[in-house]
């Protein structure tokens, strides 16, 4: 997001997410005797990280393959979670459904971006632009080869049975349309194009076809039935001219576009100016590029040597490149119509995220379920972020396969959405009949005074409010993950459960990677570990560098990765460190002298030896299954072995210690002998010792 401040980032306070308008509810899932397995992690924000795995297609009612997995996880790992059978699931209350429809939190942009004809049927036509009604026209929504399409029910000799709709009545009659909204038939072109939405005998009020959709399927073929009738009428004819003229002319250019040609023509320029800098906003996104400079004011960058940022001055750099159509814009365009504000720029970035998130929720459609991944956390500006990912099987046209994806959504502002939401239900308590108050400026004093605690029930309740925002239908989320916190799995006021109050399909799976690293983190409480990891580490790094040809990795307090690589090239560059220590403890700078003086008498220390060894020999069993964990794509019973695995380990070298540390000690005699340390001097106790030993070696199994 972009500033108007010339220095230091900050964030524009976000206002205004997704205005909720209210739809009808969407249908709970449909019921599956398919077998679900499913997982989920939590972990720090990041732009990758819920979702369904079908080996042979989507979860559907008439689903071919018994077995189903679905996961969620983050760039941390993946989860692993109990099995539960789809029949099993408890039906969506109607009490969601209900509080969905009465305060219109479900979006509509899922169906008005689909060109779904039942959405736009209800809609006066006065009321939809031309360019619009021309591509549902010629494009409308048409449901997927695996879409699991309704039925409807008629008796037939004491007996029910099931009559569907599918593919070959769409085939067969082009005019015809199928909404998802409504779950019915609608003509393509009667809604639209019928005078008065009046015909027949009588020009009586339409129905089925044209304002209602066509539900019941028992009578679709033949003759005299539903769709061979409407194809008959004389309105439905002249709609259908009507529609053809319209498409026809809209081939054309406008008779006003043909008067005025100076107009037609700064219409198309402008387009073609507003691309250099749509062009721009995209390249950076996608290198991950800052667009902000120090000063955007400066007309031309070739005029001062300030930098103007990365969207200006790629800019200019393509029009030096050559660029006919930048250097044009840029030499032809008025100081006003360059398109290169810090305006225009949000407004561009906010249309490519609302064009992938458009193309998430159309992936999402097909699969229908889905696992959501959350995590709430403060940025630098002390604002509240959340975000919100997806994770869902995709059907990938060029592996020919289902894969799982992990997509981020966007980044929102918890406490923002929370005062939207109790600012509104304050409105609704005072003014239960939704009727305002014409002399009302809006500006309420006792709503300033609204308390914005994010408990996790609130927490949960912003979650939901942005799954409805974007489109997400609550009924199809299988899986949440999220932080293992108090404040997200408390199972009387925890964020989980109140997302679980709404997705009642949900189930919570924790992040096995997640727990891993707070096991391992945990298990560091030993004193001369934690004395070894958390602390002494040389702030000057110039002779260590000129003497280890490399700097000393931080250590990562939640990436245990990053932590073994760390405890890793401190031990084979031990020698190194040491000597650089040496040469700067002659140095005058007495800052600098005394702290490496200080630094060099804990590393020498023995226990310090010893636990460096240790942890150098324990790491690499368990850093395997970190790594093995984060992979996106994994496979719960090789997860399962591979955990397994890495504890058969840790148990034979706990059942054989005595051994094993034997050779760990006898390593650290070594190294320490390199540099003058005798392992043999055991610490001094005041009090009565904790590892009474006899020698140096059991004091240091027991104590390490």
């Amino acid at each position: 997001d972009q500033d108007s401040s010339g220095g230091g980032s900050k964030k524009r306070k976000i206002t205004n997410f997704f205005k909720p308008v209210p739809v009808a509810p969407l249908p709970p899932p449909p019921r599956s005797p398919a077998k679900v397995t499913g997982g989920a992690c939590g972990g720090d924000p990041c732009p990758s990280s819920g979702g369904v795995m079908c080996d042979g297609g989507p979860l559907d009612a008439r689903a071919t393959e018994p077995e189903v997995v679905f996961g969620v996880k983050n760039g941390n790992g993946f989860g692993i979670c109990q099995s539960v059978d789809i029949q099993d699931l408890p039906a969506p209350s109607p009490a969601p459904s209900a509080a969905l429809e009465s305060q219109g939190q479900v979006s509509e942009a899922r169906w008005a971006s689909s060109l779904n004809v039942g959405y736009y049927a209800k809609i006066p036509v006065s009321e939809i632009d031309k360019a619009t009604l021309q591509r549902l026209l010629e494009n409308p929504w048409v449901p997927p080869p695996s879409y699991d399409f309704p039925f409807s029910v008629r008796q037939s000799n004491g007996k029910e049975r099931r009559c569907y709709v599918g593919h070959q009545h769409l085939q067969k009659y082009n005019w015809l349309a199928f909404s998802d909204m409504d779950k019915g038939l609608y003509c393509r072109y009667c809604p639209f194009f019928v005078v008065g939405r009046s015909g027949g005998r009588g020009r009586a009020s339409l129905g089925y076809l044209v304002t209602k959709p066509l539900t019941k399927f028992s009578k679709l073929f033949g003759a005299k039935e539903d769709l061979e009738s409407q194809a008959a009428c004389d309105y439905h004819t002249a709609a259908v001219l009507d529609a053809k003229e319209f498409l026809r002319s809209r081939g054309r250019t406008d008779v006003s576009s043909q008067l005025d040609t100076y107009h037609s023509r700064l219409v198309k320029e402008n387009r073609e100016r507003l691309m250099c800098s749509v062009e721009n906003v995209v390249f950076l996104g996608r290198q991950g590029l800052a667009l902000r400079g120090h000063r955007e004011s400066t007309v031309n960058s070739c005029q001062t040597d300030m930098n103007r940022g990365n969207f200006l001055e790629l800019m200019t750099f393509r029009k030096e490149c050559g660029d006919i159509r930048v250097a044009q814009h840029l030499e032809t365009a008025g100081k006003r119509n360059l398109y290169q504000s810090k305006v225009i720029q949000n407004d561009i970035i906010q249309g490519c995220g609302e064009e992938i998130v458009a193309t998430i929720m159309e992936r999402i459609s097909t699969t229908k379920y889905y696992s959501i991944l959350f995590d709430e956390t403060p940025d630098i500006n002390h604002l509240s972020q959340l975000s919100l990912s997806v994770r869902y099987s995709h059907f990938d046209e060029t592996m020919k396969k289902h894969v799982v994806r992990e997509d981020f959504l966007r980044f929102v502002d918890a406490r923002q959405v929370l005062e939207e939401m109790q600012v509104r239900e304050y409105d609704d308590a005072r003014d239960p009949d939704g009727v305002e108050d014409e002399d009302d400026d809006g500006v309420d004093a006792e709503t300033e005074d609204i308390e914005q605690s994010l408990t996790g029930v609130n927490l949960g309740k912003v979650v939901v409010q942005c799954m409805l925002r974007i489109g997400l239908n609550p009924n199809y989320c299988v899986g949440i993950g999220a932080d293992g916190c108090s404040v997200n799995t408390s199972e009387n006021v925890g964020a989980i459960q109140e997302i679980q109050k709404t997705a009642v399909n949900a189930v919570r799976a924790p992040c096995q990677n997640h727990i891993l690293n707070l096991s391992i983190s945990k298990a560091s409480v030993v004193p001369a570990v934690k004395k070894a990891v958390h602390k002494h580490r040389p702030r000057d790094h110039r002779r260590l560098v000129k003497t280890f040809h490399r700097c000393l990795p931080k250590l990562c307090e939640t990436r245990w990765v990053e932590r073994h690589e760390a405890v890793q090239v401190f031990h084979d560059g031990f020698s190194e460190v040491t000597a650089a220590l040496h040469s700067i403890c002659k140095w005058k700078d007495t800052d600098s002298s005394g702290k490496a003086n200080t630094l060099i008498t804990v590393i020498h220390q023995p226990e310090f030896i010893v636990t460096l060894v240790c942890l150098r020999d324990v790491l690499p069993s368990t850093v395997s299954l970190s790594r093995f964990l984060q992979k996106e794509v994994i496979d719960m019973e090789q997860a399962s072995n591979a955990v397994q695995d890495t504890i058969s380990v840790l148990e034979e070298k706990r059942r054989n210690s005595e051994e094993m540390f034997g050779v760990l000690f006898q390593e650290a005699k070594d190294l320490a002998k390199e540099h003058d340390i005798d392992l043999q001097n055991l610490p001094r106790s005041a009090g009565r010792g904790r590892n009474p030993t006899a020698d140096a070696e059991s004091f240091y199994r027991q104590t390490v």
